[in-house]
């Protein structure tokens, strides 16, 4: 049987969920299953994380307990590190300097995955970046809300956030025993939306392990998304959302025989516009400003979820020129990923004045398939 496997733009937010989403693109996931066998997928569906969650198997039935136990996993997740009253994040982020707030276990290994990939990525991806997501109206309390008229801040607002340094990520500490977290600046708040997901499709990976599951895939909503046996992976084109005329599918990625975790960061939906200007939702801690958008979407598999989610945020991020595209910040980043994570397939869709570019450290035609001819593929 082949499978293949769509990444979508989720408009399914039926529910209000305050975890700040401008870090990463929300997706949903679409499979349909053409083969000769005749067996058909098996899916479940639930909301949580402000997305639609889908669980899908192919080789046994779907048991109650089994997707009962993912929407349970998930629901803890939501309810921990959401921004609504109560949750860690909400207690942590109104919490005084140096007063510890005690962390779960699931904390403890959300806050280990961010720090690793904020030094790895130096700050590209950082989770402390809380209150420029919130000057450019990024926010759930402000973004897209009725009523509300997006204004870009103005420069001295940008400027007074870098300058006090609330900002930096290194002012988030654990304590000794690391049971608890604290900051040494009030004024620093944090938004983990940038990695939940990865980290909530891991947690799945290890349920459908549990219960015996040797193909099929759980997506967390699914920016993120724990394969087990999906032959195809295709990646939604980045310009599908702005052009009736893009193909569905950028690429085509090889996952056959693999349980793997992918994670699709994006800048071309999720915006704010003023006076005929779009800002994109991934902002750049180290201007205060939104991503160039230079580099439109950023896949990452191979590696854990987590990780991966968080790495296509830092990838959003980089800057990227045809000339000597081998040199540049986006071909830097691909190639420093890849030889920290053997194994990882990292893609990044770029922009210029003199092209379309797929940028990756993986081959054409055995890895992946491109699905667009109008873009040209540099291997770095």
């Amino acid at each position: 049987m082949i499978f293949k496997l769509f990444l979508y733009y989720n408009k399914f937010a039926m529910k209000k969920f305050r975890l700040s989403l401008c870090v990463f693109l929300s997706l949903f996931v679409f499979v349909f299953a053409v083969g000769c066998s005749g067996e058909k997928p098996r899916t479940s569906e639930f909301i949580c994380f402000n997305s639609l969650v889908t669980v899908c198997v192919y080789d046994k039935p779907l048991s109650d307990e089994f997707v009962n136990e993912i929407k349970t996993t998930f629901t803890a997740l939501e309810k921990e590190f959401s921004t609504t009253d109560g949750t860690f994040t909400s207690v942590f982020n109104a919490a005084e300097k140096n007063v510890p707030v005690p962390l779960s276990s699931h904390g403890r290994a959300v806050y280990d995955a961010a720090k690793a990939v904020y030094e790895f990525t130096d700050g590209k991806f950082n989770p402390a970046v809380y209150p420029l997501i919130d000057l450019w109206g990024f926010t759930p309390d402000k973004y897209k809300r009725p009523g509300l008229t997006f204004t870009p801040p103005a420069e001295e607002q940008i400027t007074a956030v870098l300058d006090g340094g609330i900002t930096d990520f290194n002012k988030i500490k654990l304590t000794d025993d690391k049971t608890a977290a604290f900051k040494t600046d009030g004024a620093v708040k944090i938004d983990l939306g940038g990695i939940l997901k990865g980290y909530a499709a891991d947690l799945a990976g290890e349920i459908l392990a549990e219960y015996g599951y040797a193909s099929g895939y759980v997506s967390a909503g699914s920016s993120s998304i724990r394969l087990i046996n999906v032959d195809k992976l295709l990646v939604r084109h980045p310009e599908a959302f702005v052009s009736q005329t893009a193909p569905n599918a950028l690429l085509s990625i090889n996952c056959k025989d693999k349980t793997v975790s992918v994670s699709t960061s994006g800048v071309y939906e999720r915006y704010n516009e003023y006076d005929g200007l779009k800002y994109p939702h991934v902002i750049d801690p180290a201007t205060g400003r939104p991503t160039n958008g230079k580099v439109t979407s950023a896949t990452v598999t191979g590696v854990d979820g987590a990780t991966a989610d968080a790495l296509t945020t830092a990838l959003c991020l980089c800057d990227f020129t045809e000339t000597d595209y081998a040199e540049t910040e986006l071909a830097a980043l691909i190639k420093k990923i890849a030889e920290k994570y053997p194994g990882a397939g990292i893609y990044a869709a770029a922009k210029c004045e003199s092209g379309k570019y797929v940028i990756t450290n993986e081959k054409e035609n055995s890895d992946f398939t491109l699905k667009d001819g109008a873009y040209k593929v540099f291997t770095v």
